[in-house]
């Protein structure tokens, strides 16, 4: 996201008690090889999962400079605590949680920070990162964890 940008974004992805997904949406915030910074813009992006027609899942972020300077929020403990790099990652599957040991550790022995949640028939992850190239790495870590335990390979795209 560049300063001055302004994204909208809903995701919603609806389910059978039956089926399995995986899906991410990151953002980085400015260039940090240019030395851009994200002063101005807004961001109001949204979740929703359903599965069988019952809502599992909402997440909604939103940020906007009119009421703060993005960067500020940014750097805030109550934001990203300086991070400029964030992904969400929803993962349904049946019996998801037997995941939550591995994706912690996983998440561990990366250059990020963040969290999973065990929602019942989902896990919900948030992953923050000082740059693009290091959330890039988390993710390939938590998606090897995820891929592996489902007898399944990383696309190809995610192995260079």
């Amino acid at each position: 996201m560049f300063d001055g940008a302004r994204l909208q974004r809903k995701t919603l992805a609806k389910l059978t008690g039956s089926s399995r997904l995986l899906a991410i949406e990151s953002l980085v915030f400015g260039r940090t090889a240019m030395g851009e910074v994200v002063r101005t813009g807004s961001i109001d992006d949204g979740w929703r999962v359903q599965i069988d027609g019952k809502l599992e899942f909402a997440d909604r972020l939103r940020i906007n400079s009119d009421n703060a300077p993005f960067d500020a929020v940014l750097s805030s403990s109550a934001g990203a605590n300086g991070h400029v790099a964030m992904a969400t990652i929803v993962f349904v599957d049946r019996d998801c949680g037997r995941h939550v040991p591995a994706l912690r550790s996983a998440m561990s022995q990366c250059r990020i920070v963040g969290g999973v949640s065990n929602l019942g028939p989902l896990l919900h992850l948030r992953l923050l990162a000082a740059t693009g190239h290091a959330l890039r790495d988390g993710l390939v870590s938590v998606f090897d964890v995820l891929v592996r335990e489902l007898d399944e390979t990383l696309p190809r795209v995610w192995q260079i």
